[in-house]
């Protein structure tokens, strides 16, 4: 996944609309892979840096998030919410699928 579709789906997942689907403690673990990724932005830099899920500043992370992340989206649609949640779940089913699989076959 390139940068702009690393933006996209963390662009959804961040919407506003949708925030009280997440807890801090949720969002903390999110933005970790997400900079593994190469989401270098600097709101995910500071979730995944954070240390306690009390930390106030994690609602004002995840909305300048979404704006970090929604410049990086060049010619790519923005995603629904649930259109990359659904996303995520199946390649992640897939992924676990072919991981079995290669499993089997070693």
């Amino acid at each position: 996944m390139g940068r702009a579709g690393l933006a996209q789906v963390v662009h959804s997942l961040t919407d506003p609309r949708f925030g009280a689907c997440f807890d801090n403690a949720d969002w903390m673990d999110i933005a970790k892979p997400v900079v593994a990724l190469g989401g270098d932005w600097p709101a995910a830099l500071a979730l995944a840096a954070m240390s306690s899920i009390w930390c106030p500043d994690i609602d004002d992370a995840v909305g300048q998030l979404h704006v970090q992340s929604g410049r990086d989206l060049g010619e790519l649609p923005t995603l629904g919410f649930w259109s990359a949640v659904c996303g995520l779940v199946a390649r992640s089913s897939r992924l676990r699928a072919t991981r079995t699989t290669s499993s089997r076959n070693s």
